[in-house]
């Protein structure tokens, strides 16, 4: 959406196509709006993801602009043209707005929550994972959450839980070579605007997430298997592998202390490793590893020199 700042050397923005046809909101109860333009949230609907974003667009989008300012509301002003299509867009979204005395206000911003509510059902019911369905779910919580905190302003802006979720945003992410784990965090811990403005950050990296889940970050783990090839710090170098007693390790581990492993040299230079036992009080520095496999506790190729 054009309301959020662009970074610096920014990926293309997450462009929402505008749907027609767009019904004015009539006024009356804004909580059944999108059930009189003939919406449901049933598991079993069948209804397209262009009618789905047809009915948000009209009920939770332009309907919140319309609600919100009243007579000031001018659809033209939210569409974005270009050479073959029309885009929604929030860029004429005014800093401030008056919808009214404290009841007003709070009336209205529980209407943007009741929207983000929606959406976030909608997303359950795998409603939105298509376009445009998708990408319109995504611009009503980025509307909701820019009007919630136009009308509170930041420092009230706390006292309202901004629940969110979008499979479209997800996928994304994940699409432009985010890690599913980073996804999930972005998604519980920052709100769509953020989300939409992390999302057009190139990524430093170009390490494969694809065995990744949202629960672990596998890309810079190492697997000493057949494709794991060890190497020299210097080319040329003949120094022999080295590796700790696995034995040894697993009998400290069961009498509950911790393995230490650290490098000896001896008179001629050459290495050696040696482990001692040590506990959670102890005060020896040391850097920890993780020790799922035995083969992750061998230190390979240190050089004698």
């Amino acid at each position: 959406m054009d309301i959020i700042p662009e970074p610096r050397d920014a990926l293309p923005e997450i462009l929402v196509p505008l749907v027609e046809p767009i019904v004015p909101y009539d006024g009356v109860d804004f909580s059944t709006f999108g059930e009189r333009l003939g919406l449901t949230l049933n598991k079993d609907d069948t209804t397209s993801p262009e009618k789905t974003a047809s009915i948000l667009q009209s009920w939770l989008f332009f309907g919140l602009l319309s609600k919100s300012l009243k007579d000031k509301f001018r659809m033209d002003d939210f569409v974005k043209p270009s050479q073959k299509d029309q885009f929604l867009s929030l860029k004429n979204l005014p800093s401030a707005i008056d919808v009214g005395d404290y009841r007003a206000e709070h009336h209205f911003v529980r209407d943007c929550m009741y929207a983000a509510t929606v959406i976030r059902r909608m997303d359950r019911l795998r409603r939105l994972d298509s376009s445009p369905a998708g990408e319109t779910g995504l611009a009503v919580l980025v509307l909701a959450e820019t009007l919630s905190t136009i009308i509170n302003g930041p420092s009230r802006k706390a006292k309202y839980n901004f629940k969110w979720s979008s499979t479209f945003m997800q996928k994304h992410m994940r699409g432009l070579g985010w890690c599913p784990q980073q996804v999930a965090w972005v998604i519980v811990s920052c709100d769509p605007i953020s989300a939409c403005f992390l999302a057009r950050l190139r990524r430093p990296s170009s390490l494969s997430h694809d065995k990744c889940t949202e629960d672990s970050c596998v890309a810079n783990n190492v697997q000493l298997d057949s494709t794991y090839q060890q190497r020299h710090v210097q080319a040329g170098c003949t120094c022999s592998s080295l590796s700790v007693d696995s034995a040894k390790v697993k009998d400290i581990i069961r009498q509950g202390y911790i393995p230490l492993v650290s490098v000896k040299k001896n008179v001629r230079g050459q290495a050696s490793l040696k482990i001692t036992a040590a506990t959670a009080s102890s005060d020896k520095r040391h850097t920890a590893m993780p020790s799922r496999d035995d083969r992750q506790l061998s230190v390979k190729n240190i050089s004698g020199r």
